[in-house]
This record gives C-alpha cells, structure tokens and sequence, in this order.
C-alpha cells in the first residue's frame, strides 16, 4: 500500500461503471487509466478503486488512484 506525504489510510471504493456512457475497457487499455470527474468523487492518491460493471455485474478492476487530473491527450 502506497502512503502519500500527509501518512493517509488509503480506502476502498466500489465504483459502479455504466458501459452505455463510457467504455472502461477500452479507457483502460489505450489510455492506461480511468478518469473520473473530482466533484463526484472522494478519492485519494493511493486509494482502491474496485470497478464494478453494470453489464457483467461483477467487478472488473482493482485499480489505484496514482494521480490527480490525468488526461489522455497530454
């Protein structure tokens, strides 16, 4: 587990995904990450984000939250 300057305890978050408004999938594979808008969502660097599909229902990621404002253009 990944500790960031301030000696934060990461959490755990379930994040429900909806594969009619964002192919994750293909996020994942051509940018390397998933992006998700701050003002929805609570995470910290070093968090665990569990992706949960709608489609498969089931999870399909365990991911970490390595960055704040990634983009895949730059």
């Amino acid at each position: 587990m990944r500790k960031d300057i301030n000696k934060r305890e990461s959490k755990h978050w379930l994040v429900y995904v909806n594969a009619s408004r964002c192919n994750h999938y293909a996020s994942l594979k051509e940018a390397g990450f998933i992006s998700w808008k701050r003002e929805r969502n609570n995470f910290a660097i070093g968090d665990i984000a569990y992706v949960f599909s709608s489609k498969d229902r089931k999870i399909i990621y365990k991911t970490e939250v390595i960055a704040e404002e990634m983009r895949a253009d730059g």
